[in-house]
């Protein structure tokens, strides 16, 4: 599941398109079908599992399945910041002759 999140982002990414990770849905959806509505507070319960099956029934998941991530997609602006990276040269150690080795090690 990881892996094919990975692609999809990275795909998106290749195509130009924003893509944003929106893990509280599946985790809300997946308490409830394991707690019921008493897993969450006051009327929240009720309306998750409302929610849940309008959401199952719209794209037909099938029972028993669980949703792995939800992605929201678009165009948008460039990013406005960059997390920090290290050179891949300063994580990785190669020692065969490889061109990904002359690479790393010039």
């Amino acid at each position: 599941g990881g892996r094919l999140c990975q692609r999809l982002w990275l795909t998106a990414t290749v195509h130009q398109m924003a893509c944003q990770p929106m893990a509280a849905l599946p985790l809300f959806f997946l308490q409830h079908d394991y707690l019921g509505d008493e897993g969450f507070p006051k009327k929240a319960g009720p309306k998750i599992g409302r929610l849940r099956e309008e959401f199952y029934r719209l794209f037909n998941v099938a029972q028993g399945d669980h949703l792995l991530m939800l992605f929201r997609l678009g165009y948008a602006e460039a990013p406005s910041a960059r997390s920090l990276r290290r050179p891949l040269r300063e994580l990785l150690i190669s020692s065969d002759n490889s061109s990904i080795s002359a690479k790393l090690n010039p």
